[in-house]
């Protein structure tokens, strides 16, 4: 469809409107500006579209019957879905303007599963904007799933078992658990073409020291062309398992420090084809080491426009409380849900500069006026069905402080409330953290703060709503991500004396994630609330399809039929 033709048809629509009515081919020729065969020829286009119906009369001057079927708004999703097929999904949504139900339409025939010339592609929504992918950057869980599927590290862990894998290494030895040498598999080749250099790897690996996690890297060499040397300041048995870390996975050495607007380039099963506001598309890597993926084509579209409701109408299986949803096709009622308790969940943080936070009564008294089944109480049932009480963060352990003594802040007591934008269920619990405070006497305010600025703890606050989404296995994830958020080191160092001893323990093996969380439950400073029922619905037609720790799936072994 020309958008020319559909801007003659909107001049003829905004003279007659949709009731038949009375005309001739000069009137029309003189209205749209051109001759009596042009228009003949456009009457034809419209009404093979299905736009209008034209009745002529015999003879010139006789009036013939003409009347508009399609409304502007028909016009403008036919007008999207042309766009859309041409892969312009900003433009499509431009088109359609503030209407939310046009969008709902045109969403519904387009995600899910697709074949374009023998190629398999899987169209997924999204309801935000997705952040920089950049190993090294901080990031959500949505993006470490995707980082995961552009790059590869020296190791991996395998997210059915749990168990360390090799992934660009394909072997690793150390005699004192302070010198380490990994072997490299040959031939990698980066999605640009260009094979892997030991200048990458230590460009990239000599990065990681900036970050806490990797303090005590002290040196890297290439000590042969597929032989790679790591030197630590102090013993770490845990060093493989460390490198399997998101922030770990090797970038191309002109790729440490991200450059605006460069697509990001890894060695993974699948390249950055497209990156916008709107778009993000994975290509299937035909290069890569490993087996090439199965899904040609993954296209994930940012839709912040729709809300819950909105995106719920699209697609059956999504919802507010859930980062992922597909549905196949519009009424795939027959799609089989997958469904699974997430180790993790939302939690509350003291921070230790708060002047109210000095107190352990009361930084208990606060938090039991916030108990995870009070918030319960006052969030909106579509979603509370989705959240189970926490106990801790990890669903097999129970932390839960005994006895605390408790301090009721004084009425009039004002705290501010810290999280990170574009997560809808955030604003659900500070409003019902503002409304059982309130009962108390206490103001709640709520600051809203870019992620980076939550994760490094930049704002000033006196509490911190967050949520962690831990992978296999949980107990070592959870204390690499404890020791890797800037701001949870600093709320360690004021509640956790235990942290050098604890660190001390676990990288020589041991196990002190228990020890370590229980002291910030006990000490007031840390509130588990809730973990997530992780869903993702798997369209009839899809295999291969298995729920991660991310609450995503790994694109490369998903396959249509």
């Amino acid at each position: 469809m020309s958008s020319r033709l559909q801007h003659h048809y909107l001049r003829l629509l905004a003279h007659f409107g949709q009731q038949p009515t009375q005309t001739h081919l000069d009137a029309l020729a003189e209205l749209l500006c051109c001759t009596r065969r042009h228009v003949r020829g456009l009457l034809e286009q419209m009404r093979a579209l299905g736009w209008l119906s034209w009745q002529g009369a015999a003879g010139r001057g006789r009036r013939s019957t003409l009347q508009l079927l399609a409304s502007e708004a028909q016009l403008r999703l036919v007008r999207a879905g042309a766009l859309l097929e041409e892969g312009e999904l900003d433009s499509a949504v431009a088109a359609l303007g503030a209407d939310g139900q046009q969008l709902v339409a045109l969403l519904r025939s387009q995600l899910g599963q697709h074949r374009i010339q023998d190629r398999q592609l899987l169209r997924i929504p999204y309801y935000r904007r997705l952040g920089l992918l950049h190993p090294q950057r901080p990031c959500r869980r949505s993006e470490s799933h995707l980082l995961r599927q552009i790059f590869n590290g020296l190791t991996r862990i395998n997210e059915e078992n749990g168990e360390l894998e090799p992934d660009l290494a394909h072997h690793w030895h150390s005699e004192d658990g302070r010198h380490w040498v990994f072997h490299l598999r040959p031939a990698v080749r980066w999605h640009n073409g260009r094979l892997l250099a030991g200048a990458d790897l230590l460009a990239s690996l000599s990065a990681l020291r900036q970050l806490p996690l990797f303090s005590h890297l002290q040196a890297v060499s290439w000590a042969s062309p597929h032989r790679l040397t790591l030197e630590l300041a102090e013993v770490d048995h845990r060093l493989p398992w460390l490198l399997a870390h998101h922030s770990a996975l090797i970038l191309p050495k002109e790729g440490v420090e991200p450059r605006p607007g460069q697509l990001p380039v890894g060695t993974g099963p699948y390249r950055v084809s497209r990156q916008d506001e709107r778009c993000l598309r994975l290509s299937a890597f035909d290069d890569y080491f490993g087996l090439r993926a199965l899904l040609d084509e993954v296209e994930i579209w940012q839709l912040p426009e729709l809300d819950s409701q909105q995106l719920a109408a699209a697609l059956p299986s999504c919802s507010l409380t859930v980062e992922l949803g597909m549905s196949s096709s519009p009424g795939a009622a027959a799609a089989q849900g997958i469904r699974e308790l997430e180790q993790g969940g939302y939690f509350l943080l003291w921070d230790p500069d708060s002047p109210l936070a000095h107190s352990l009564a009361q930084r208990h008294g606060l938090l039991g006026c916030c108990s995870a089944s009070q918030i319960l109480a006052r969030v909106p049932a579509e979603t509370a069905r989705y959240w189970s009480p926490a106990t801790s963060l990890l669903s097999h352990w129970y932390q839960v402080a005994e006895a605390p003594v408790r301090d009721a802040l004084p009425p009039g007591s004002h705290l501010t409330l810290c999280h990170y934008a574009e997560q809808p269920e955030y604003r659900l619990i500070a409003q019902a953290m503002q409304s059982l405070l309130a009962e108390q006497g206490i103001s709640l305010e709520t600051r809203v703060v870019s992620h980076a600025d939550w994760y490094q703890g930049r704002v000033k606050a006196d509490l911190w709503l967050g949520s962690v989404n831990l992978g296999a296995p949980p107990e070592s994830s959870l204390m690499t991500w404890l020791l890797s958020v800037p701001l949870l080191r600093r709320v360690l160092a004021a509640g956790a004396p235990g942290l050098p001893q604890w660190l001390y323990q676990w990288r020589r093996g041991e196990s002190p994630a228990e020890a370590c969380l229980a002291e910030l439950i006990d000490g007031g400073w840390l509130q588990p609330l809730f973990h997530s029922w992780l869903r993702l619905n798997r369209p009839v037609g899809t295999h291969g399809l298995r729920l991660n720790s991310q609450g995503w799936f790994d694109f490369k072994s998903v396959w249509l039929s």
